[in-house]
């Protein structure tokens, strides 16, 4: 059912009730397939073919006999095809706005046509298609086969599955493929999905939505992108409604997709691992600016503040505390309208003052926003005399109502106008001292609205967080020269514009396990950074030990923030939860070199900081299914707590690890079941790892970064991305055994280098940086080293 309201209309309470409630429960989920109901014309036999420029092109009969389908494949790099099938002639390519590059790399393509088949192969893979009877497969360069269409679903009588097909829905043309999976296949991505890590068995609908939860399938954050174990991986690209049917109910062998479009855009990423695919990914959808430091340090928030007193109270505690903390984030009522982004003086008057003193305090304030404005406003007046909101079909104003229940406007960035209209106010905001923006919302885009590109809601929907943060991302940059938001929803392409939070979780254990596949499904979708409510958003406050058992997992994630209808600062939970959240909070604060160090490996490679096991560990099967523990970075297992009783049982792949809390070896490869004490959790160190450190303080910079201490646990080989404190190269580590060498780079700062399970040395050397001093420790088997003073191509020996 759909409701639409015009600026025109009179709107009762009641009316605008069953408005949003519609809007929340908008599903449109059925079966793909379903011959009762529809008519679905498959792809037969190639009736010719031709090679234009660098992309074949092929003429599809269909059975039954419809229109023709129109095929064209294209090579997109060495690893890379892109597959476009419509009906007639396809439109043309257009990279943006999902993509940032029309190909990954120039790459040399043989065609020929053999028995039957014609091949189209970058030397790295090769795509074949049958002329006689239509089949597509694709095979790496030893000839295996890593993905090839479902062709078996066509015998299954009444119950058919379909390969490469459209589907005739009313006037329109939906179209669909199919993928087969293996018996052993697990599959992972589609944006943030808060069921299993493993989406296999479940049907997932691409069409974002307000969740109100963290427990369903809905979601924020549809990303049409998935990889599988089988070594590939494939990017639907479109904005428009899309559902995934991945080995579901209706067929446990295949992957089916379905867009609202008469055309079909896929590429298929060849790694074989993921993390390849993931570089690929991300190199074509865009990869993150480094986010500013200060970012990655507490981000203290309530819904709401309900006036500069309160902000300012609980400003001054976190100081009297000496809890680490960063960032203060203001909900709505700091606005006079929601979002009119004009401020409510008589709640918080002089925020210019509020905004001054809590800068002196080392605070940056992030405030509020969503891209709907109030009808009855001073900018909604504005904006729509203007032309910057989102429009009917009759070219009036299409309102909306929001979570307040009011009448609003959306505004339209898909015009420039309306972008730098939106960007200047928000630019107002920055030089009266605020720092960021929290865009909440941007889910809500009607199917039938109109935009100022000419798209429609159905396909602008999904992509419009794109335009939306995107915008608010630009004014952020050319205001500080950095860019950073606070956003809810998500899309391809989203990673460009850090960070997101998981939305509005419940404050239970349970919640709190989905809100970890959440960003774990995120993760392995191409979105680096990422954060969640550290105690839950909504439902009854939490108990003290609820609270603690998120923060120490929430304190160990991409980004942090303490959110929640109830208070969420530490102290509101008794003096135990104080202390534990302070020995977290300061634990982060110390781990910052290196969060910052993945956060660079994020913004040049686009891998995730929170990793699933699976994404580190793909070679081992019995990571497949774990979905309660993850690596931080690639050296730092964490396993979050979700029982009340304190039990938790988890996985440590094999290899030899370190103990957290004790520096004690551990060796892994098999599962561990224990009770653990409420001031930890279990914290593992991965061999081969290097690991930098700093002294925690109140907030970033409140004192010179003089010294770093870099721990390192060797057996073969390592290496870092090391980027803090405006210095930048790589840490390479690696031994034998008579010698390990550590090298280093350009450095103003005194670095401590802890080695674990060592031998000991016969003795240290030092090239291009001077060594103060060095010792070793039999009984912890620890050699530490001192030196500073370090040029480029500094290097520490160890002899032994």
């Amino acid at each position: 059912m759909k409701v639409n309201i015009w600026t025109s209309c009179s709107i009762t309470v009641d009316e605008k009730e069953r408005f949003y409630l519609v809007y929340l429960h908008k599903r449109d989920v059925e079966p793909i397939f379903d011959i009762l109901k529809y008519k679905y014309f498959r792809a037969k036999k190639v009736s010719r073919w031709s090679i234009t420029r660098s992309k074949v092109v092929l003429q599809v009969k269909t059975e039954p006999e419809g229109e023709d389908i129109v095929v064209e494949i294209v090579p997109l790099g060495r690893k890379a095809i892109l597959t476009r099938a419509g009906v007639g002639k396809l439109p043309p390519f257009k990279p943006e706005p999902l993509l940032v590059k029309s190909r990954l790399e120039r790459t040399l393509v043989d065609v020929n046509s053999r028995e039957g088949e014609l091949v189209v192969s970058t030397g790295e893979i090769g795509c074949h298609i049958r002329l006689d009877e239509w089949k597509l497969y694709i095979t790496d360069k030893n000839g295996r086969v890593f993905f090839k269409e479902y062709w078996n679903g066509i015998r299954r009588g009444g119950f058919p599955v379909y390969p490469l097909c459209y589907k005739v829905v009313g006037e329109e043309k939906h179209f669909i493929e199919s993928i087969a999976l293996e018996p052993d296949e697990a599959v992972y991505g589609f944006g943030e999905r808060f069921g299993r890590l493993n989406k296999r068995g479940q049907r997932l609908l691409m069409w974002n939505s307000d969740t109100t939860m963290t427990s369903s399938d809905r979601s924020y954050k549809s990303i049409p992108f998935y990889m599988s174990t089988k070594g590939y991986g494939l990017f639907v690209k479109t904005g428009a409604k899309m559902v995934f049917e991945v080995g579901s109910e209706y067929c446990y062998n295949a992957v089916s997709f379905e867009v609202w479009q008469n055309y079909l855009e896929y590429i298929v990423f060849y790694g074989p691992s993921f993390k390849e695919i993931l570089r690929m990914y991300t190199e074509l959808t865009g990869r993150p600016p480094l986010p500013p430091l200060w970012s990655f340090g507490l981000w203290m928030s309530r819904c709401a503040y309900r006036n500069r007193k309160e902000v300012e109270e609980v400003a001054e505690k976190l100081r009297e505390y000496q809890i680490p903390c960063d960032i203060i984030n203001i909900d709505p009522l700091w606005l006079k309208h929601y979002c009119d982004l004009e401020w409510n003086t008589e709640n918080f008057p002089n925020p210019e003052e509020m905004l001054r003193k809590l800068a002196r305090k080392g605070f940056k304030v992030c405030l509020w926003i969503q891209p709907y404005v109030p009808k009855g406003t001073a900018m909604y007046e504005e904006g729509a005399e203007k032309g910057y909101f989102v429009k009917n079909k009759k070219g009036e104003v299409y309102n909306i109502i929001d979570f307040a229940r009011k009448e609003v406007g959306i505004v339209d960035f898909t015009n420039p106008e309306a972008r730098e209209w939106y960007k200047k106010k928000l630019k107002k905001l920055f030089k009266m001292g605020v720092d960021v923006f929290k865009c909440d919302m941007g889910e809500a885009v009607p199917e039938d609205a109109v935009f100022y590109d000419d798209s429609t809601g159905i396909e602008t929907h999904n992509i419009y967080p794109l335009y939306y943060q995107g915008t608010v991302f630009e004014a952020s940059r050319e205001y500080f020269g950095e860019g950073l938001v606070w956003g809810r929803s998500g899309c391809p392409g989203i990673q460009r514009y850090p960070v997101q939070w998981s939305g509005d979780c419940h404050t239970t254990f349970e919640d709190m396990a989905c809100v970890l596949r959440g960003g774990l499904s995120y993760s392995m979708s191409g979105v680096p950074f990422w954060s969640h409510d550290i105690g839950g958003f909504q439902g009854p406050k939490p108990s003290p030990k609820l609270y603690i058992r998120w923060s120490q997992w929430g304190l160990l994630s991409s980004h942090s923030r303490c959110h929640g209808t109830t208070p969420r600062e530490p102290w509101e939970y008794g003096e135990e939860a104080l202390r534990i959240f302070k020995k977290f909070a300061e634990l982060r604060y110390s781990l910052l070199p290196y969060l910052y160090s993945c956060a660079r490996e994020a913004s040049e490679e686009g891998l995730p900081v929170v990793r699933p096991l699976v994404l580190e560990f793909q070679e081992d099967p019995a990571v497949r299914e774990v979905d309660l523990e993850y690596m931080l970075g690639p050296f730092i297992l964490v396993v979050p707590v979700f029982s009340e009783n304190d039990e938790v049982e988890y996985y440590l792949p094999k290899r030899l690890w370190l103990d957290w809390w004790t520096r004690k070896p551990v060796e892994g490869g098999s599962w561990v079941k224990e009770k653990v004490p409420l001031d930890r959790i279990p914290l593992f160190i991965r061999e081969d790892s290097i690991i930098p450190l700093t002294t925690p303080m109140n907030y970033v910079y409140e004192k010179p970064y003089d010294e770093i201490k870099l721990e390192i646990f060797l057996r073969k080989s390592a290496e870092l991305k090391y980027c803090f404190d405006r210095e930048k190269f790589d840490i390479k580590a690696a031994k034998d055994d008579k010698h390990a060498v550590i090298s280093l780079g350009e450095s103003k700062k005194k670095w401590t280098i802890a080695m674990f399970e060592e031998k000991s040395p016969r003795e240290v050397l030092a090239h291009q940086c001077r060594l103060i001093n060095w010792s070793y420790s039999r009984e912890k088997k620890k050699i530490v080293i001192e030196v500073n003073e370090l040029a480029q191509g500094a290097t520490v020996r160890i002899v032994y």
